[in-house]
């Protein structure tokens, strides 16, 4: 009983994941996928990740764009975050911050 009060527990968690701070999209999407892999999500898969990227993005601007979408699908949501990171590191780096490479700019 223990064990399935705890897998439930950690499915609860999971389902309700956001990005951190210093986690770059690529990063946070790959752990939404392995996420999803145990569950039975079938044809729903590629929404519920992408409700979740969306849901889950620290950037309310970029939050904002996404939901005024219309018919946006899960690579449309990765590439338009994608940019969005790219466009905001290389601010960083025109206003002079030093910039080192990591997963996790």
């Amino acid at each position: 009983m223990f064990k399935i009060l705890k897998a439930k527990d950690k499915e609860l968690k999971d389902s309700f994941r956001d990005n951190f701070k210093k986690e770059n999209i690529g990063y946070f999407i790959k752990e939404l996928i392995i996420i999803a892999k145990p569950c039975n999500f079938e044809s729903k898969k590629s929404l519920l990740i992408r409700d979740r990227i969306i849901l889950g993005a620290r950037n309310q601007q970029l939050q904002e764009r996404l939901l005024a979408k219309e018919d946006i699908n899960l690579e449309t949501t990765e590439r338009i975050c994608r940019s969005s990171e790219v466009t905001k590191i290389q601010g960083r780096y025109l206003q002079g911050e030093k910039i080192y490479p990591t997963r996790n700019n």
